[in-house]
């Protein structure tokens, strides 16, 4: 069946009947959040993957500029500065490093960020080049899979954010492809900005969809109840302070649901299945696996 948070909150009043404390609905719902956010860090669930896009955007560099020396202020002619200038930065001929881009006043005006003006000679008739590396990623992301180190999104391949950030001092004077991306700070970072259009495909894990109201339906699998369940109980027993020993106890107790739930997890999906994943990211019905009759939805502790 599916669970709601409504009925979330009978089972976990039931289940801690004992505890005054336990009756308070805001807790009751905290650990109906955290629960499955917790469980979507521990592991790649399969109902969590999920398809990404990203569109790389071209370059821009039609028209000259005009510039004062340690000024931000910058003035196009013979163009139109891009609606997405502030998620750009600019390369402006006459120096060896970029700008980040603070403020696009109108279509022929951009302001530098404060820290970084322009250091080089007043000019104008200037080249330059705009350019975009880093986008936001999908507001429901959560991370990448474990598994993810040597995939790709279309055309280019995985880097760890540490290489990627080794290459923020490489200035771009010209088109080019990119090459390799990255997930930093919840940006999608490419290493090179193209010199067309490029649509970048990407698996994620999402998060779990928070429960609000008292009809919102858990978004966790039926056949991986338990798995919620003790991890439920874990944030409830630390958020009624429940004595050090009783928490831990609950954490280990967590931990073996989360073992048993992994390895059936697991067997829903070939390894080769899972190198690759699309399929549409499974069907629904193999969602979760099945865990051993002994984890009941009546008594997590009953391991």
């Amino acid at each position: 069946m599916a669970y709601t948070l409504s009925q979330l909150r009978t089972i976990l009043r039931n289940r801690w009947a004992g505890e005054n404390r336990a009756s308070a609905v805001a807790i009751q719902d905290q650990s109906c959040n955290l629960a499955p956010l917790h469980l979507a860090g521990a592991h790649d669930w399969v109902h969590l993957y999920k398809r990404g896009r990203i569109n790389l955007q071209p370059g821009y560099e039609t028209g000259t500029v005009a510039v004062t020396q340690d000024s931000p202020n910058v003035t196009l002619t013979g163009g139109t500065f891009p609606t997405t200038a502030t998620a750009m930065r600019i390369f402006i001929t006459g120096e060896d490093i970029d700008h980040g881009i603070a403020t696009r006043t109108d279509g022929t005006h951009v302001i530098l960020d404060a820290t970084e003006p322009y250091n080089g000679a007043t000019a104008s008739g200037l080249t330059y080049k705009m350019y975009q590396r880093e986008y936001p990623v999908p507001a429901d992301f959560l991370r990448l899979p474990e598994l993810l180190s040597e995939e790709s999104a279309g055309a280019l391949t995985y880097i760890p954010p540490e290489r990627m950030l080794r290459k923020e001092f490489e200035v771009y004077e010209s088109t080019g492809a990119p090459r390799y991306w990255t997930i930093n700070n919840d940006q999608f970072v490419v290493d090179f900005p193209p010199d067309e259009r490029i649509a970048a495909p990407f698996l994620y894990i999402r998060q779990p969809t928070a429960l609000v109201l008292a009809t919102d339906v858990l978004d966790w699998p039926d056949k991986q109840f338990v798995v919620f369940l003790a991890a439920a109980d874990f944030f409830m027993a630390s958020a009624i302070f429940l004595p050090w020993k009783s928490i831990e106890a609950k954490y280990q107790e967590l931990q073996i649901a989360i073992r048993h739930a992994k390895a059936f997890d697991a067997r829903v999906m070939s390894p080769q299945t899972r190198r690759g994943i699309p399929e549409d990211i499974l069907p629904a019905d193999v969602a979760g696996g099945i865990l051993p009759s002994r984890f009941t939805v009546e008594g997590a502790s009953s391991y």
